[in-house]
Formats: structure tokens, C-alpha cells, sequence
């Protein structure tokens, strides 16, 4: 059985359809079930991201006790311009961060973390 759907049109172009309730429902149910299939292909990507094993130069470095948002953002490839603009503070504090001659806010801290893709306990 076809459902009717009524075309309401404004100066002979459509503009409105009506579609019967049931219609609605099932069109409803469907785009929640895709949009929770986008959260999760999202979700898992980050996970995945984060079930990665560390690279062994990563660990070296930050055993060896260098600034861990320098050799996070090494290993990210991105220079201190990049990064400092993604996180919206100087390159200037930044190498100060990465110097230990300052140390930045929770504030800017989750913002790093989040620009490097890691958890903020990976820059503290």
C-alpha cells in the first residue's frame, strides 16, 4: 500500500509535504539509527586512537623526563606555531610550557590535550 503524501506548493515550486504519522515515525527511526551509528563509528575512532601501543621513542623521551607537550606534539609532527594556534595562546608561552619556565592553566592544558589528541594526565 503506497502512503499519500501531499506537495504544498508556493508560486507553482514545492514547498511543504505533508506525509501521513506513521510515515514520519519510521523516517524519524531511521535517521536516529543512523545517527547513532555516526557517534559510534566516532567514538571508536577515538578509542582506537588511544588503544594504540605508545612508540617506543615516546616512552624513551618521556622516561627520560622531557616536557611531555614537546615530545607529544613532536610526535604529532606539529610545530609550536601550529600548535600554540590550534590551542589559541603565543608560540612564545608555549615554549615557555615546554621550557618549564611556566606552567599553563587546566584551562589551556585540556586544550593542548585535546589539539594532541591525548588525555590531559598524558601532559601532566
Amino acid at each position: 500500500m503506497k502512503e499519500a503524501v501531499q506537495i504544498i506548493e508556493k508560486d507553482g515550486i514545492p514547498e511543504w509535504a505533508v506525509i501521513p504519522f506513521a510515515l514520519y515515525q519510521k523516517l524519524r527511526e531511521k535517521a536516529d539509527l543512523s545517527d547513532d551509528a555516526a557517534a559510534r563509528g566516532a567514538s571508536t575512532k577515538r578509542l582506537d586512537a588511544r588503544k594504540k601501543p605508545l612508540p617506543i621513542k615516546v616512552k624513551q623521551r618521556l622516561s627520560k623526563g622531557e616536557n611531555p607537550v614537546r615530545v607529544w606534539r613532536d610526535h604529532r609532527g606539529m610545530t609550536q606555531q601550529t600548535l600554540s594556534s590550534a590551542v589559541g595562546i603565543s608560540a612564545a608561552f608555549l615554549s615557555q610550557i615546554e621550557s618549564g619556565k611556566r606552567i599553563g592553566s587546566a584551562g589551556v592544558l585540556k586544550n593542548l590535550a585535546k589539539a594532541l589528541h591525548v588525555d590531559m594526565d598524558d601532559l601532566v
